[in-house]
C-alpha cells in the first residue's frame, strides 16, 4: 500500500477509509489474460495501524546503538555514512577504470570459456529464481526484458567477465602479485559472510573440491584491480580529485572498526543480524 505499484487507484481509493469502510472503483489490469482491460474492484478496509516512532533521544541510542548518548549515535552514524560513501566511490572508480581498459582491448576470447560463464550465470540465476519462489516469466515480466534481452545481457556480461579476467592476470603476472595466506583468510571470511556459512567450513569445502587455485586466482585479481585503479586519475562529480587508495585504506578501517564494535557490544545478536 502507498506504494503505487498495484492497481492504478487503489492507494487513492484507500485513502482517508476507516476500518470496516468499504469502497468501489474501476481499473486496468495490468497483467494476465486480462491486460489492459477495465475492471471493476471492491475494497474492504479490516484495520488501519500507525507506526509509531520512538522519541530520538538518549535511552533510544543506547537502546538501538553501542553509543550512550544521541550525540555520540548521531557522530557515529555520520562515521559510518561516509565510510560508506568512500566505499562506493572506490567501487565505482574500480568499475570505470576496468571498463576503461577493457574498451581498449580487442581480446579472441575461447568460446569453450565464454560458453562455460554463460552457463554459471545462467545457474546462478535460476538458483536465485527458485529460492526467491519467483519464476522467470514474473522475473522477466518485473523487468520488462524479453527471453532474448536476458540472454543477450548475460551472454554481454560473460563476455566482459572473461575479458576482465585474462586483463588483471595479465596485470597480476607483469606486477608479480602475490597472494598471502592472510589475504587468502580474508576472501574466504567475506565469501563465508555473503553465504552464510562459518568460513572454517567453506575454507574445507574449497580444498575439498580443488577450488583453492581458483580462490586465489580471484584474490589475485582484486589485487590487480585495486591496482589498476590507483593508478588512474579519479574525480567527484564536483571535479574534485579523489585519493582511491587513501578512501579505500579508510573504508576499510572504518569497516573494521564497525565490525570490532559490533563483536563487542552486539556479541550473538549482532552477529545474526
Amino acid at each position: 500500500m502507498g506504494s503505487g505499484t498495484l492497481l492504478d487507484g487503489l492507494d487513492e481509493a484507500l485513502t482517508g477509509m476507516s476500518a470496516g469502510d468499504a469502497t468501489n472503483f474501476t481499473a486496468e489490469l495490468a497483467g494476465g489474460d486480462q491486460a489492459g482491460q477495465q475492471a471493476d474492484v471492491s475494497v474492504t478496509v479490516h484495520s488501519v495501524k500507525v507506526k509509531e516512532l520512538p522519541e530520538l533521544d538518549d535511552e533510544f541510542a543506547q537502546s538501538a546503538s553501542e553509543y550512550d548518548t544521541l550525540g555520540e549515535f548521531r557522530a557515529g552514524t555520520r562515521t559510518r555514512l561516509e565510510s560508506v560513501k568512500r566505499l562506493a566511490q572506490v567501487g565505482q572508480a574500480r568499475d570505470r577504470a576496468l571498463d576503461a581498459v577493457l574498451s581498449r582491448l580487442d581480446i579472441p576470447l575461447p568460446d569453450r570459456l565464454v560458453e562455460s560463464e554463460i552457463e554459471g550465470r545462467e545457474r546462478s540465476l535460476d538458483e536465485q529464481l527458485e529460492q526467491s519462489g519467483t519464476t522467470k516469466e514474473a522475473y522477466l515480466e518485473a523487468r520488462g526484458i524479453t527471453d532474448v534481452d536476458l540472454q543477450a545481457e548475460i551472454t554481454a556480461d560473460a563476455r566482459r567477465s572473461v575479458k576482465a579476467s585474462f586483463v588483471l592476470d595479465e596485470l597480476a603476472s607483469a606486477e608479480d602479485l602475490r597472494v598471502g595466506q592472510e589475504e587468502l583468510n580474508a576472501y574466504i571470511v567475506e565469501q563465508a559472510y555473503r553465504l552464510g556459512v562459518p568460513p572454517d567450513r567453506l575454507a574445507k569445502e574449497i580444498v575439498d573440491r580443488g577450488q583453492l587455485p581458483m580462490a586465489m586466482s580471484e584474490v589475485l585479481r582484486g589485487k590487480a584491480l585495486r591496482l589498476l585503479t590507483e593508478r588512474v586519475s579519479v574525480a567527484d562529480e564536483a571535479g574534485r580529485p579523489v585519493d582511491i587508495k587513501a578512501a579505500a585504506a579508510q573504508g576499510d578501517d572504518d569497516a573494521e572498526d564497525g565490525d570490532a564494535e559490533d563483536t563487542e557490544d552486539g556479541g550473538d545478536d549482532a552477529a545474526e543480524d
